[in-house]
């Protein structure tokens, strides 16, 4: 019986041992296995991210921003790109592009002047957009110069500056142009056939006019202007303290605090009419140029 529980106590515990061994073994195995598996992910993600971040991928990812419009990001990864690779040319010009399409206008001129001292040697497309960033900053003297003396602008792309040039400064000039080369412009884009109706149908008030009907008609100049609710109120004032102003006079006598305070004030609403009603027609013309100095804007920014 004793060497029957001896015999079965070494069994038992030669069995625990076994156990024991086998998980030891199965939490050296998970151990080693996690391990490989950490070594290999961090390994994973740095060439991955090695891949992601070399030029090409750059490259392939700043074009990607500017064809979807993010035009900002695509600056910082062209502005990358350029610092690992300087010389790179469609770099530089895909930058310049975006700080153009991203509202960056003196950031492009800069740079452009920065690489191209000369206007007038300047390459054709950095031409272009050098001279689109002068348009829409008003730079009109420097836009003019290099649309007449670069050399490499083509024929059609001079056409185009020139037009944008005249549509900024001299309207007249530029419906001539659009009379002359009508299809031209049409096959770019149909709406500057709008624009010239635009400019075509304007009305302009003339604040002359306005100031004079209102020294006749108090308001009548600013309803001539196109602010009916200005000009009733306008004569409604003048008229009322008129009014009092002639019932002081006629119950108090010329000398009175009442008909002189009353004159007063219906003299300055008077001549604040008047001179309201000059404003209003130079209101009225701003607005209609500005409306359509807005409508030239959107088409030129979209051949940007």
């Amino acid at each position: 019986m004793k060497y029957f529980n001896r015999n079965h106590r070494i069994h038992w515990a030669r069995r625990c041992d076994f156990i024991n061994l086998r998980i030891c073994s199965g939490f050296s195995s998970i151990f080693t296995s996690l391990i490989l598996f950490l070594l290999t992910l961090t390994t994973t993600e740095s060439l991955i991210a090695q891949n992601l971040l070399d030029i090409e991928h750059s490259r392939k990812y700043g074009q990607y921003l500017f064809e979807t419009r993010q035009y900002k990001l695509a600056i910082e990864e062209w502005e990358r790109v350029l610092f690992f690779s300087p010389g790179d040319d469609t770099a530089r010009y895909q930058l310049i592009r975006a700080l153009n399409l991203g509202n960056d206008y003196n950031e492009a001129r800069l740079q452009i002047k920065r690489i191209f001292p000369d206007p007038v040697s300047m390459p054709g497309k950095y031409a272009i957009e050098y001279s689109k960033a002068l348009l829409i900053m008003d730079s009109v003297k420097s836009a003019t110069e290099i649309i007449r003396d670069n050399r490499f602008l083509s024929t059609s792309d001079r056409l185009f500056l020139q037009f944008h040039l005249d549509l900024n400064t001299d309207w007249d000039k530029a419906r001539k142009a659009y009379g002359l080369e009508k299809e031209t412009y049409l096959k770019l884009d149909n709406r500057y056939g709008d624009i010239i109706h635009q400019i075509d149908s304007r009305k302009i008030k003339s604040p002359a006019l306005a100031a004079a009907l209102s020294t006749i008609v108090p308001g009548s100049g600013k309803i001539y202007a196109g602010n009916w609710k200005d000009g009733l109120i306008s004569l409604f004032f003048v008229g009322a303290t008129s009014f009092q102003a002639i019932r002081g006079y006629n119950l108090y006598g010329p000398k009175s605090g009442f008909f002189i305070s009353y004159s007063a004030i219906a003299s300055a609403f008077y001549l604040g009419n008047i001179y309201g009603s000059f404003k209003a027609a130079k209101r009225h013309n701003d607005k209609s140029k500005k409306k359509i100095q807005e409508s030239i804007g959107v088409v030129f920014l979209d051949h940007l």
